[in-house]
């Protein structure tokens, strides 16, 4: 059956490429379909011209956002999503981690908790041996995507 058929039993979520779709995905269904997702809740706050997301398993740890969109959430709850790729390892990153286990052959093969939350980060480059299962990790955001709680929409 082609989804652009008005008799179609599909509903067309979000059109584009593959690459497009990963990169940029319109709601949470859309982005855990396309590729991996690793998800937090968070609490939007103001500050100045931008946000930070105060991660709920995570006390004390929080991560900045820019997008204006965060301004009808102040104070609210969201979802924080990290895809392959938006996590990377840096002695300086925003969040504290504790290295879980390196996952040989993955594109982002550290596997971190943050909290009680698993994540997956890249190393930035260097051998993931470098890297101490069970050893504080410090994590850079290279991108976060925020999402609705009630509805799953991105927020932009």
């Amino acid at each position: 059956t082609d989804p652009s058929d008005a008799d179609s039993p599909f509903t067309v979520v979000q059109a584009g490429t593959p690459t497009e779709v990963a990169r940029d995905p319109a709601s949470l269904d859309v982005a855990g379909a396309v590729g991996s997702l690793w998800t937090l809740g968070a609490t939007v706050h103001a500050d100045g011209g931008g946000f930070w997301l105060d991660l709920h398993d995570a006390p004390g740890v929080r991560s900045r956002a820019w997008s204006p969109g965060l301004r009808r959430f102040e104070g609210a709850p969201v979802i924080v999503g990290f895809g392959v790729g938006d996590l990377v390892a840096h002695p300086n990153g925003e969040i504290a981690a504790v290295l879980d286990r390196r996952i040989p052959g993955a594109e982002d093969p550290l596997l971190c908790r943050i909290g009680r939350t698993l994540v997956q980060a890249s190393t930035g480059g260097c051998d993931a041996s470098a890297y101490e299962v069970g050893a504080p990790i410090r994590l850079e955001v290279r991108r976060a995507l925020v999402f609705e709680p009630s509805t799953g929409r991105r927020v932009d």
